[in-house]
């Protein structure tokens, strides 16, 4: 008889236990989409009713509605643009890559006055984005659709000394999934001059194995070579995601 319960109960209990980790994992897809520039975007939402973008599977945002959204990097990340501007009377803002709007409307929430001028380069992530990620709530902000590169360079002149934030944060759908070239000299450079004087300069790198790590710890030591103030904070997330947070503040005249 005890044998015939004990055979009932645990049964019961490796229910008990499994039924609600598939619902918490359980994802409902919304939206797929085959882009040139990013791969293949998913749009999943989460038992919680959690939005989550995926580039080929890499988690690019999130909506911002979760309370766990003030433990994950994209967080830190709008914490430390509020923190520089949060003296400036017409804080401005220059964020590289669109994502899910997580960030921004992070920034939004903590700042309202920030203004923000967006560059994407897929208009397949911007439709996303209107669609699923809340865009055209967000205020007070610009969006320039196109390569960062070639928008950076069309407005080098024009874009001296006019930032009290840059925000890099620029991901493709191919392994290693951050676009490299963004850690380059030329490129740091480039962005440096749009700050002005007391500005800061932030980027988000993955952090999920040694080498990615090991490459964004190269891009920190650059960075303080040109800035007087350097840290890095690394993120880890409940949700599983890991991500450096480099922030350079007061750049370092040339």
């Amino acid at each position: 008889m005890s044998t015939s319960l004990f055979e009932i109960i645990i049964p019961i209990l490796v229910l008990a236990i499994l039924i609600p980790a598939y619902l918490r994992l359980r994802l409902k897809l919304l939206k797929t989409y085959d882009s040139k520039y990013s791969g293949k975007i998913t749009i999943h939402q989460k038992y919680n009713g959690e939005r989550v973008m995926a580039f080929n599977s890499f988690a690019q945002g999130l909506s911002i509605y979760d309370k766990g959204i003030n433990q994950s990097y994209w967080y830190k990340i709008a914490e430390e643009v509020a923190r520089a501007s949060q003296d400036k009377a017409h804080p401005k803002l220059l964020m590289l890559g669109l994502g899910a709007v997580t960030t921004s409307h992070l920034v939004a929430k903590l700042n309202p006055k920030i203004a923000q001028t967006i560059v994407e380069i897929d208009p397949m992530v911007v439709d996303a984005c209107q669609k699923y990620f809340e865009l055209d709530k967000l205020p007070n902000y610009s969006l320039e659709l196109g390569d960062v590169f070639e928008v950076v360079k069309k407005n080098k002149k024009d874009w001296q000394n006019t930032f009290d934030a840059i925000v890099v944060d620029i991901y493709s759908g191919e392994k290693p999934f951050i676009v490299e070239s963004t850690n380059e000299a030329d490129f740091i450079n480039t962005i440096y001059s749009f700050l002005k004087k007391d500005g800061m300069i932030t980027f988000n790198r993955p952090a999920h194995n040694p080498e990615i790590r090991a490459r964004g710890e190269k891009v920190l030591a650059y960075l303080e070579k040109h800035f007087y103030h350097t840290r890095l904070f690394d993120i880890k997330d409940p949700r599983g995601y890991r991500n450096y947070v480099l922030v350079a503040k007061n750049r370092i005249k040339k």
